[in-house]
């Protein structure tokens, strides 16, 4: 049921992106757009990685640092996030 005189607030946009895991160096991603908080989704062959320093990443603005030996030399990593 509507609220009369609301506005509704438009759809976030959502931004899928995919790195070869070979092609990263420095274990460091940049982003295309900065993730709006807690959007952030991330996947090394499909298996969700979690966010923090005792974890698999940590993000900073656009750019995702990975925690040493997260990353192979193979696979895909793929990151969904929303942006406003």
């Amino acid at each position: 049921m509507a609220t009369i005189g609301a506005i509704p607030s438009p759809p976030p946009k959502w931004q899928p992106e995919h790195f070869d895991c070979a092609s990263i160096t420095n274990d460091t991603i940049e982003l295309l757009y900065k993730p709006t908080d807690g959007s952030l989704f991330v996947f090394l062959n499909g298996q969700y990685l979690s966010e923090g320093d005792s974890y698999d990443y940590t993000l900073s603005e656009k750019t995702i640092s990975f925690n040493q030996d997260v990353l192979t030399t193979t696979g895909l990593l793929t990151v969904k996030y929303s942006y406003t």
